[in-house]
């Protein structure tokens, strides 16, 4: 009855740099003007962006560990 409607949550532990990442496209995506996106349509758009960026020295954020971890419970 009561509570949040849905839940981003991490399965295990994640890099900051690549979360903050994250959560700036996600946050981005669903609170952007024109067409905004649901919530798991804006986690699964944040994650293909943290896929193909690097972070600080060159880090590539390629592999899943950096950007898998993330679901969205709830409608």
């Amino acid at each position: 009855m009561a509570g949040a409607k849905r839940v981003i949550a991490s399965l295990w532990q994640v890099d900051d740099e690549a979360t903050r990442l994250l959560m700036q496209h996600l946050y981005g995506g669903m609170l952007r003007e024109k067409n905004p996106l649901s919530p798991a349509e804006a986690l699964r758009e944040a994650a293909l962006k943290v896929r193909g960026s690097t972070g600080s020295g060159g880090r590539s954020f390629a592999a899943p560990r950096f950007w898998a971890s993330f679901v969205c419970y709830g409608r």
